[in-house]
């Protein structure tokens, strides 16, 4: 195989040739490029060097992305002179995935959320891919954003405090000090579930509620989400997160010696603390989840039990068994396995 290179853009080698390993334990759902094959136009497979994608073209937003963790991924070597550029990126604009526009199929990009009222949140963390300024930017594709409220995704304050940041961002931290502290390899794959693309509340959190740009409150009364329900691109009502932990990196992994668990967050502004003294039901015992789950969960008596992670935290065949209801509703033609690759 011969390249040429015309110009003076820089190419970097393992954008072409790269063996995808995030998809160790598996192809959760058995998904494949073929956009012109009506059998997978909802569970197209987008392969990247820093994270793999099933993209749906109904919903607009990925099914699942999936990435793995661990030091090399998440600390930035020093550049030598001449190799690598100085840095990393702050804050880049989400832009169209190139794959979609490749392969003929209708993108966006992150300006739609102007107004929205909700984060441009990323699958994939920005944290997690911090090799180089490459992968950063790579997280920064619309494949890999959905529409987050700010309440399940924020710190709430400048320093890390838990029990002032959203729970989402709490699940994101624990993960990172195994892979950084613990030195644990990471499996990682995460999506969403539902679609509200009704108004819903901004945010509940005072110091949220409180923020003031040019004289005015930014985050007080209701999103507007027609920028993106016009578009039919979906506002998930959960976002979930499912983490396959090996203690030593690099070793043969059986069902037997690896840690699963999983994450079910609300994507929605936490309650009003001042109007529920004596707490609120945990939503994860509505009646689509709980046929589903082992056990009810107690109620959630304050902000910091909604911001700790242990609230949402379920089993691997929970969600699955939740996601697998969820595509037979919507007639969808893949189910969800999570180990498939182990024996």
């Amino acid at each position: 195989m011969t390249f040429s290179l015309n110009g003076g853009d820089s190419v970097y080698i393992d954008n072409v040739f790269f063996k995808s390993d995030h998809l160790k334990f598996g192809n959760p759902t058995s998904a494949r490029w073929n956009p012109s094959n009506s059998t997978y136009k909802n569970n197209l497979m987008l392969e990247k060097p820093q994270y793999t994608v099933s993209y749906n073209a109904d919903t607009k937003i990925a099914n699942w992305v999936g990435w793995k963790v661990d030091k090399t991924w998440v600390t930035r070597p020093q550049p030598q002179p001449g190799e690598l550029p100085k840095g990393l990126i702050e804050r880049p604009e989400f832009i169209a995935d190139p794959d979609l526009l490749s392969g003929g199929l209708s993108t966006y990009d992150g300006n739609i959320f102007t107004g929205l009222g909700m984060d441009r949140g990323h699958l994939s963390s920005d944290r997690d891919r911090r090799r180089h300024p490459k992968d950063q930017l790579a997280t920064y594709l619309t494949t890999n954003l959905i529409a987050q409220s700010m309440d399940n995704n924020r710190f709430f304050v400048p320093n890390f405090i838990e029990e002032d940041t959203s729970a989402w961002s709490n699940i994101e931290n624990r993960l990172f000090q195994r892979a950084t502290q613990q030195g644990q390899e990471l499996y990682i794959f995460a999506g969403g579930i539902g679609n509200n693309s009704n108004p819903q509340k901004k945010t509940n959190v005072p110091e949220l509620l409180n923020q003031i740009v040019d004289g005015a409150y930014i985050n007080q009364g209701n999103t507007r989400p027609s920028n993106l329900s016009n578009r039919q691109i979906h506002i998930p009502r959960w976002t979930w997160k499912t983490i396959m932990a090996v203690e030593k990196p690099g070793a043969e992994v059986t069902s037997s010696n690896i840690e699963t668990f999983a994450y079910m967050t609300p994507n929605v502004a936490e309650p009003d603390w001042n109007l529920f003294l004596d707490g609120v039901a945990n939503p994860l015992n509505n009646d689509v989840f709980s046929p589903f789950l082992d056990s009810a969960r107690p109620n959630i008596t304050d902000a910091t039990v909604w911001r700790n992670p242990d609230t949402w935290l379920v089993t691997l065949p929970e969600l699955t068994k939740i996601l697998n209801e969820r595509n037979r509703l919507r007639n969808y033609e893949f189910n969800f396995d999570f180990l498939s690759n182990l024996s």
